[in-house]
């Protein structure tokens, strides 16, 4: 092995090292401290918290136009026929920050993939945290997963990322959620690696993925 790929080998076992103390600090069924200001109604409560010590990030599922309820070992039950609703939380006013999130449909292996702090109507606390909630059959989510039917039973894996100058580190959250009885062929316990090793390939997508997101989101608001 020559010099360059042990480097290459150092700096991925550094990475994997990151990314296991970032989810060994997941809090589940946490209230969000500032509040939780997007969607009329809904209560604060039961989010997965992501934290580096310096910035949090939240996440939750529940069923569209229903109250949260508690997650089990970070999984998230939404019976069939229900849409699903995910809920997130995270810095919304720190310069030259960076986000994405993920959320993977089991059944086919696709992903809808974007940057969460560019969607135009996000809602801010008082903390100004970025916060909204995107319902799994919109178009810009139930397109790139390669549809959404909410009579199948189906898991979904959700991953946030968020990364900001002078931050501990990036921020790794998940949630899982169950549609139904979920998908008896999926493994949670081993799906939860979040991508760090994409991270940085992510950062030049996020422009274009911002403006279809804009483009997708004004189609539905008119419809």
């Amino acid at each position: 092995m020559n010099l360059k790929s042990i480097l290459v080998a150092a700096a991925a076992i550094s990475v994997l090292a990151g990314v296991g103390s970032a989810e060994a600090a997941l809090l589940t069924n946490q209230n969000i401290d500032g509040g939780y200001e997007a969607g009329t109604g809904i209560p604060n409560g039961f989010f997965t918290q992501g934290t580096d010590g310096v910035y949090d990030t939240y996440l939750r599922a529940r069923a569209r136009f229903e109250n949260p309820l508690a997650s089990t070992n970070n999984t998230f039950g939404v019976d069939t026929g229900d849409n699903i609703s995910l809920d997130f939380s995270l810095p919304g006013n720190i310069a030259g920050s960076l986000a994405k999130l993920t959320i993977y449909n089991s059944l086919n292996g696709l992903s809808a993939v974007f940057n969460p702090l560019l969607i135009p109507d996000n809602e801010f606390n008082v903390d100004l945290q970025a916060q909204n909630s995107e319902s799994f059959h919109f178009g810009f989510i139930a397109g790139p997963m390669g549809g959404y039917n909410n009579l199948v039973n189906n898991t979904f894996l959700v991953k946030l990322m968020f990364d900001a100058p002078g931050a501990g580190g990036t921020v790794f959250n998940h949630i899982f959620v169950k549609q139904g009885t979920g998908n008896a062929d999926y493994d949670i316990a081993t799906a939860a690696v979040p991508e760090a090793s994409t991270w940085a390939l992510m950062i030049g997508g996020f422009g274009f993925a911002g403006a279809m997101l804009r483009s997708r989101r004004k189609v539905l608001v008119a419809a």
